[in-house]
């Protein structure tokens, strides 16, 4: 396993609980993985299921979509 699914693993593995946090991580993730493309729509890249499951609460906390 290479030191950067281990760091992402550690990262999502982490219990968030303030609201303010969840939601950094959240920006952070859109800003360097997303791409927008001009019709209200955004999509992210990242690299395994899990972490796509993992994001996909946060967004859906925050957006409701």
């Amino acid at each position: 396993m290479s030191f950067t699914s281990v760091q992402k693993q550690y990262i999502i593995s982490q219990p968030y609980k303030s609201p303010c946090c969840r939601k950094a991580l959240l920006f952070g993730t859109l800003f360097a993985k997303g791409e927008y493309n001009g019709k209200n729509e955004i999509t992210v890249s990242v690299g395994s299921k899990d972490i796509a499951e993992f994001l996909s609460k946060f967004i859906l906390e925050f957006f409701g979509v």
